[in-house]
């Protein structure tokens, strides 16, 4: 709890909790394509390509993406929720 606290409002990557409904896709960096279609130039690009910012500026934004339950246990811990404790996946 006391790492959550001190990381602020920015869950940092070495803390992340993933929870998710179904499997988890397992993809490598180097394998990976974004394709991009509906658009007048439909392309397939890289994550090195896109994280390089050559096809678009990269930028970092705070992004707020949270199912109901996220970090219940840390909460609880506060002051008692409704609902289950769901630990790291």
């Amino acid at each position: 709890l006391r790492t959550l606290q001190e990381a602020g409002w920015v869950t940092p990557p070495s803390i992340h909790v993933v929870r998710n409904h179904g499997a988890v896709p397992q993809l490598s960096w180097e394998g990976h394509r974004l394709q991009v279609t509906g658009v007048p130039r439909p392309c397939e690009i890289s994550m090195d390509e896109l994280a390089s910012g050559r096809v678009g500026d990269v930028v970092s934004i705070p992004v707020t993406f949270i199912c109901a339950g996220n970090r219940r246990k840390e909460q609880n811990m506060k002051k008692k929720t409704v609902g289950f404790n769901w630990g790291c996946a």
